[in-house]
């Protein structure tokens, strides 16, 4: 399933929502795309099992230059 079948990230008007609410979080909406692919790949008792340590490599990864 793509991306943007996250309906908010499928156009503008949702993707400026995101950005703002990312923002505040301090998380850069690039880290929060790369949650939803994740999310989507996986299925059933492997996300469970898998999806702390992948969300922890994406939340500890060192800040790049990218937009928040």
């Amino acid at each position: 399933m793509p991306r943007a079948a996250i309906v908010l990230l499928a156009d503008d008007e949702g993707r400026k929502i995101v950005r703002r609410h990312c923002r505040r979080a301090k998380l850069a909406i690039g880290d929060l795309e790369r949650l939803f692919d994740e999310l989507m790949r996986s299925s059933g008792v492997e996300r469970r099992r898998a999806l702390f340590a992948v969300f922890d490599d994406v939340l500890d990864a060192p800040e790049e230059e990218g937009e928040l």
